[in-house]
């Protein structure tokens, strides 16, 4: 063999050397797919291949129970809606707030709201699950919460960037079909309608209130509405609204042909039905018993300390004055007067 030829050998031999060992480190480090765990996550499937949880690592039996809940929670919004996912739904577990904003930063999304349990970027299939709020929220439950923002996945489906549902609609109806409302109550409708409080359905098309007060209202509003929508016009009332919607029909259309009526018309209808009778001031006074009794016993208490200490001044006025007669025997307060002759 010619000195030429074993040089050309070695360096052929070299480079099937050296494809050999980074076809080894490709197989040994895989890259990470778009959307997958970060290093240090795991991550649980599900075999539809329908949904996948993202946790920490010690979120093991918490992440496999919501990937056996997925199955009987889409069946139900199918049934429910008349929607279904076209792809996987990723659910994140995170632990506070503080590893849900730095998810968010590493996902390149925006900051979250405050005050959440949930929050869902439903054109993503997309979902991050706060556990810390779970927990420290006694009206939410980790199932519920899991629904709701499965919901708002499923009502994706029959939007578009220029045609979106209302706001009341679009949690009305993830309020509505997870049986538990978690954010607003009976109390704050009640008490927002006996005061002339409700919201008018205008004010909350593209967005909800800030205050935490009137958002609660208004999450408590829309979730009775819907569940009003479905009993004013029988079962499938919101599955067949969501059906014309995604034919291209405009929502008030559908509505006056599901119900008779545009929805600001049935929405005016049902706020008078739950507002009680009465001024609204009576209504508050009647619906905050404790308060007012409270109130009542306060104002009364003020006044009579009041009017004992205008009786108290009184006196001592009267005191100064009979004192200040009595120093002078010429006045007309008192001392020793003449005797009248006969």
């Amino acid at each position: 063999m010619t000195p030429a030829r074993a040089v050309g050998r070695r360096r052929r031999g070299a480079a099937l050397g050296f494809l050999a060992l980074l076809a080894l480190l490709v197989v040994s480090f895989p890259g990470r797919r778009a959307g997958a765990a970060t290093p240090g996550e795991v991550e649980e499937e599900g075999a539809s291949g329908l949904v996948a949880v993202e946790h920490d690592g010690s979120r093991a039996d918490l992440a496999r129970r919501l990937v056996e809940l997925f199955d009987a929670r889409a069946a139900d919004l199918f049934r429910r809606l008349g929607l279904a996912l076209p792809g996987e739904a990723r659910f994140v577990l995170v632990a506070d707030r503080h590893a849900l904003d730095r998810a968010l930063r590493e996902r390149s999304l925006p900051p979250a709201p405050l005050e959440i349990s949930g929050l869902a970027y439903p054109f993503l299939r997309l979902v991050f699950l706060d556990l810390s709020a779970v927990r420290n929220d006694p009206a939410a439950d980790l199932d519920t919460v899991f629904t709701h923002e499965l919901c708002h996945l499923f009502l994706a489906t029959v939007e578009t960037a220029d045609r979106r549902l209302p706001i009341w609609l679009n949690e009305g109806i993830c309020q509505w079909a997870s049986e538990k409302p978690f954010f607003g109550s009976g109390a704050d409708l009640i008490t927002a309608a006996g005061t002339g409080d409700l919201p008018p359905l205008a004010e909350m098309t593209s967005r909800f209130p800030e205050a935490v007060g009137r958002r609660r209202v208004a999450y408590a509003a829309s979730a009775a509405f819907v569940g009003h929508l479905e009993q004013r016009g029988g079962a499938g009332t919101v599955r067949a609204l969501l059906d014309r919607f995604r034919r291209g029909e405009s929502l008030d259309a559908a509505a006056a042909a599901l119900l008779g009526a545009p929805l600001e018309t049935v929405y005016a209808a049902w706020a008078l039905s739950v507002t009680p009778p009465g001024p609204p001031i009576w209504n508050w006074l009647t619906m905050h018993e404790w308060e007012s009794i409270s109130a009542a016993m306060i104002i009364v208490f003020v006044l009579a300390v009041w009017r004992l200490r205008r009786r108290a001044a009184r006196l001592r006025r009267a005191m100064a004055a009979d004192e200040a007669g009595r120093d002078d025997p010429g006045g007309d307060g008192g001392g020793a007067a003449p005797w009248g002759g006969w």
